[in-house]
């Protein structure tokens, strides 16, 4: 079984045991650092549009919060805004040393 069979296995159960894609991202997006599954070509063209669709979510703060908002509730919303402003509490202190000049290679994590 190739990596990419691997991954629409994967992606097929997300399918299924997802409501919609965009409660998928609101239950699980945030524990994503790294996503490029959405570049991939795939055959079946649900999968594509999934995959697409969960890519532009990931990608957009903006669409991920409002995700989260419409889909959490209670611990699991506090620990997706407790996440969110320590993230990007630690991004904007990654740009502020860049833009001083420092240049050490300190990248902000989202669990951090």
């Amino acid at each position: 079984m190739t990596r990419k069979d691997v991954a629409v296995k994967a992606i097929r159960q997300w399918v299924a045991e997802s409501t919609c894609i965009e409660e998928h991202a609101a239950k699980h997006g945030r524990r994503v650092m790294l996503f490029s599954l959405d570049e991939v070509e795939y055959s079946d063209p649900e999968i594509a549009a999934w995959m697409k669709r969960f890519g532009e979510i990931l990608n957009s703060r903006d669409l991920l919060t409002e995700c989260e908002e419409r889909f959490l509730v209670g611990d699991e919303l506090k620990d997706a805004r407790k996440l969110r402003r320590n993230f990007y509490r630690r991004l904007a202190k990654h740009e502020r040393r860049q833009a001083d000049g420092d240049t050490q290679p300190r990248k902000p994590g989202i669990g951090e």
